[in-house]
């Protein structure tokens, strides 16, 4: 639901990543679109990942991709991985990864 939820912003990116000064990464299986990562530079300590997108039918994919586009981005001491959207099982998964630091996120609404 998150996918489809975000859907122009994804199609947005993907058309336009050069225009925004993003890079991004595709994983292609059997000519098809599997994955799908993109982020930004946040400062000269800190790269982003924006967004990622991994087929979960192809068994460590998602994995894989997190882990080789970080390792294009050594240079940065820290990667964002934003948040996780409220999700329990995308919890889980971030805090595998043993961040070093949690940073308290907020979602302003007029009251």
């Amino acid at each position: 639901m998150m996918l489809r939820d975000a859907a122009s912003a994804h199609r947005v990116t993907l058309q336009e990543h050069r225009e925004l000064g993003l890079t991004g990464r595709i994983v292609w299986v059997d000519g098809a679109v599997k994955a799908y990562t993109f982020g930004f530079p946040r400062s000269p300590e800190v790269f982003c990942v924006l967004l990622e997108v991994a087929d979960r039918s192809v068994y460590g994919l998602a994995q894989y991709l997190f882990r080789e586009f970080c390792r294009e981005f050594q240079a940065y001491p820290l990667i964002n991985t934003m948040d996780d959207s409220g999700l329990p099982a995308l919890a889980k998964t971030k805090l595998a990864y043993h961040p070093c630091q949690l940073v308290p996120n907020y979602i302003a609404q007029p009251s």
